[in-house]
């Protein structure tokens, strides 16, 4: 007769398998955050905060203002709403699939972790530039806290 598969110890603790979290509350992961790391945002990207449909992308680009970085280029159009809503588009241009993922993913992070920075009551689509691909995360990340300033400011400022 067989004899029955067990775990490793440090599984059967509890501690340092990849399902349980680690004993002291932190993240698997992640670990503790350097010293000057930027916190960490939301965990997540509410629904309400984000641009779904495709007749909205095409209003913000219609009749939104423009906003030009390094990195991006934004799409910014006022709505009085209570809150800002965000949607990111990644043009074939870019690349293959695998690397407008890795600029998606990249970039989504980055607005994430700025989101409630961002003032209410616009719409917002980012467009990436290839360069996010080779940028540092930090650069990209300030240009994303850059935006979100900016709407924040005058109304008028943005033209």
């Amino acid at each position: 007769m067989a004899e029955k598969y067990s775990p490793p110890d440090a599984a059967k603790a509890g501690r340092g398998s990849r399902l349980s979290p680690p004993a002291d509350g932190g993240s698997a992961a992640a670990g503790p955050l350097p010293a000057g790391a930027p916190s960490p945002g939301p965990r997540n990207w509410p629904r309400e905060a984000r641009l779904l449909k495709r007749k909205e992308f095409e209003k913000v680009y219609s009749a939104g203002r423009r906003y030009s970085s390094p990195y991006f280029t934004a799409f910014l159009l006022p709505t009085g709403a209570f809150v800002s809503r965000i949607g990111l588009t990644v043009p074939r241009a870019l690349g293959k699939a695998a690397r407008r993922n890795r600029i998606k993913r990249r970039m989504r992070e980055a607005v994430r972790l700025h989101l409630p920075e961002a003032a209410p009551g616009w719409d917002i689509v980012v467009n990436p530039r290839r360069s996010v691909l080779d940028a540092e995360f930090t650069r990209l990340v300030e240009e994303v806290v850059r935006l979100f300033a900016s709407l924040r400011g005058p109304r008028t400022a943005l033209k």
